[in-house]
């Protein structure tokens, strides 16, 4: 009798794994209401905000959703890196094995650069599983710390400093207590802009970004203005491909130097880590390596005493999977907003392209300038697929 029933617990135990397994991966272009924009300085080729989202759907019928973009190239490469490159690796794979899917899928490309497309695939897979479960991402990943993240407002590029004082002070009245502006337009106008936007908003916490637009001993002369006036951080100083240059400034400011947008997986640490970089670390959920690997890079910031401070300015679904991994990590708490209008009627809603949500709303910000964690399953989000195939007529 025993025997019986222990059959029996295997065979339902096998009919569930197989009613988990991927059926299908489908991805999308979905075309950005905001026109490609100049960023200026350091990083001055145009970013398209087109992003493309991913469904992944179980034999019985489960769902999940992601998204991630390529910023200055056709998104349509990135569907095909998919499409062609991680989709044949998850077809028929038990969707609850998230870290083998993210093993199996690195393995495959961890040569050649698809990292955008797994981290789309994992963040799917990720809202899966809190929509079987019933749960919000943050509970799967240990229940969340805070309840809502600050955000700070990363506003319109290189404009005249005239214009960014009105923006602070648009961005400000809308709730938020600190702004990030580009530099690396030289370093006289930078240290400039810094006066003129210091002395207008002396309350304000500002930060700055090169875009590793500048060498060791350029970045140290702007640095020393930073210092002199508290500047919140300053952002790759130089380039990312040189952790020792950022490692000589952060020896010689007192200003905290931040970075990791660019890089990828828990791996890229060390190389930081090791000669103490960075203060501040910004991994891109929707390049890094999704949710699998950001909560991996932040218990490892949580060992070495690092802030985790998430680079999101992203898709709207890469935007939450942030700000659930920002709320569980226990250096987190703070995550960027990026406000791309000149005039916007609002700085506090998102723009980066979020049509195809059926409730935009959960992206904005409070009037305290934080965004509230959801507590619906997954992500938090609900897909409008009738958007989504429109949004396709249109392209």
């Amino acid at each position: 009798m025993e025997q019986g029933v222990m059959n029996s617990e295997v065979g339902a135990q096998a009919d569930v794994s197989a009613d988990m397994r991927i059926r299908e991966v489908e991805a999308w272009v979905i075309k950005s209401q905001i026109p490609p924009m100049v960023l200026g300085g350091g990083h001055s080729a145009p970013v398209t905000p087109d992003s493309v989202l991913v469904r992944i759907t179980t034999e019985d019928g489960h769902t999940g959703f992601g998204d991630s973009w390529v910023q200055q190239t056709d998104a349509r490469i990135l569907r095909a890196g998919v499409m062609y490159g991680v989709r044949p690796h998850l077809l028929g794979q038990d969707s609850r094995n998230i870290a083998a899917l993210w093993r199996r899928q690195w393995q495959a490309v961890r040569n050649h650069g698809l990292h955008p497309a797994v981290s789309a695939t994992d963040i799917a897979l990720w809202d899966l599983r809190g929509r079987v479960l019933g749960q919000p991402v943050s509970g799967l990943l240990g229940g969340p710390l805070r309840s809502r993240v600050e955000a700070y407002a990363t506003i319109p590029w290189h404009r005249p400093a005239e214009e960014q004082v009105r923006l602070i002070e648009a961005t400000s009245a809308r709730g938020f207590r600190g702004v990030k502006v580009a530099v690396g337009h030289g370093v006289d106008e930078d240290r400039q802009r810094i006066v003129t936007l210091r002395e207008a908003h002396p309350d304000v916490l500002l930060a700055i970004d090169a875009n590793g637009g500048y060498d060791v001993t350029d970045a140290l002369r702007v640095g020393t203005t930073c210092d002199e006036l508290d500047v919140r951080w300053f952002e790759e100083p130089v380039p990312y491909t040189d952790p020792q240059g950022l490692a000589a400034v952060g020896r010689r400011l007192r200003t905290p130097v931040s970075g990791f947008q660019s890089d990828t997986t828990v791996y890229a640490l060390r190389r930081y880590l090791d000669i103490d970089a960075l203060s501040i670390f910004q991994p891109s959920l929707d390049k890094c390596g999704g949710i699998t690997q950001a909560q991996r890079i932040g218990a490892v910031l949580d060992a070495w005493g690092k802030r985790l401070v998430p680079h999101s300015a992203a898709p709207p679904l890469s935007f939450l999977a942030a700000l659930h991994v920002s709320a569980t990590a226990p250096t987190g708490g703070l995550m960027e907003f990026m406000v791309p209008e000149r005039d916007p009627a609002d700085p506090g809603a998102y723009r980066l392209g979020a049509d195809h949500l059926r409730d935009a709303s959960i992206l904005s910000i409070d009037r305290e300038g934080f965004v509230r964690v959801p507590d619906a399953p997954g992500l938090g989000m609900e897909i409008d697929m009738d958007a989504v195939a429109e949004l396709q007529r249109r392209d």
